[in-house]
């Protein structure tokens, strides 16, 4: 199995090598390193919490049945 030769700005890699490193900086600018010295705080959500969900095996039995 083989990648395809790539392209990147007009340029066209000439080994394996170089098809490496135009998927490396591709791969690179797709994903940023974060400043975790500066996270938002985490707020309240919009909506109201949902209530907890009970489910029984008889329950499911009925639902599937109608």
């Amino acid at each position: 199995m083989s990648i395809e030769t790539l392209k990147c700005n007009g340029q066209t890699a000439e080994s394996t090598s170089e098809n490496a490193e135009m998927l490396n900086n591709q791969f690179c600018s797709a994903f940023t390193r974060e400043d975790t010295n500066n996270v938002p705080s985490k707020r309240h959500p919009p909506h109201p919490s949902m209530p907890k969900i009970h489910t029984t095996q008889t329950g499911v039995v009925n639902c599937i049945k109608s």
